[in-house]
């Protein structure tokens, strides 16, 4: 088992329980809801609310994002490797009086679905807590599988720290970055730096004419 499907395999595991093992917040808590809901307001710098615009909510687990995305008026796409966190997403989601697509994988067949069945690229592609539980090797190939879901001019907003260089020598465990490695990666993807730090941003560049 590689270290890309390694990571998977426990997230999906605990998906079992709902996340409760993992969130520092109980997903059935008040806090847990308001800082999804803190999060998808930031999709507002970039995409406008209400208009439809089509949000990427990459590792999206039980729907903290997903499902006050919807409520803003955005078309999500949530997306998940794990099949028990769909689930519970499916459940919150009927829960909470709206409805999400939700699509399973792990990011290698998303662009080809992307282009082939879905026909529209997103404005903004949101991976929070995801990058970070990954090797070097494996947040290059979630990067560059993301940029490509991305219109020219859309934005990735993904937990992506800097700080010495440290790879997760477990799945729960947090890789860091140092600058110029996160932007060489980020340059091979397609993408130039909007805001730095550990939630950072990105834009996919305009085709070159």
């Amino acid at each position: 088992m590689t270290s890309f499907e390694s990571v998977i395999e426990a997230w999906d595991a605990d998906g079992k329980t709902g996340g409760r093992h993992i969130h520092p917040l109980d997903p059935d808590t008040e806090s847990f809801w308001a800082l999804g809901r803190a999060q998808a307001a930031e999709v507002t710098a970039y995409a406008k609310p209400g208009r439809g615009e089509f949000v990427i909510d990459f590792g999206c687990g039980i729907g903290r994002l997903a499902i006050p995305l919807v409520a803003m008026g955005y078309n999500v796409l949530a997306v998940d490797a794990s099949t028990a966190m769909l689930d519970h997403l499916a459940r919150r989601a009927a829960a909470a009086g709206v409805e999400v697509g939700a699509l399973r994988s792990d990011g290698s067949d998303l662009p080809d679905i992307i282009q082939h069945v879905i026909g529209e690229r997103a404005a903004v592609v949101v991976a929070r807590a995801v990058l970070i539980h990954h090797d070097y090797e494996g947040v290059e190939r979630i990067v560059q599988a993301l940029a490509a879901c991305l219109r020219p001019g859309g934005h990735l907003i993904a937990d992506w720290p800097v700080g010495e260089r440290r790879e997760r020598r477990d799945w729960i465990g947090v890789t860091t970055w140092e600058p110029g490695h996160r932007e060489e990666v980020a340059e091979r993807a397609g993408l130039e730096p909007v805001k730095g730090g550990a939630v950072s941003v990105w834009r996919k560049r305009e085709a070159s004419s």
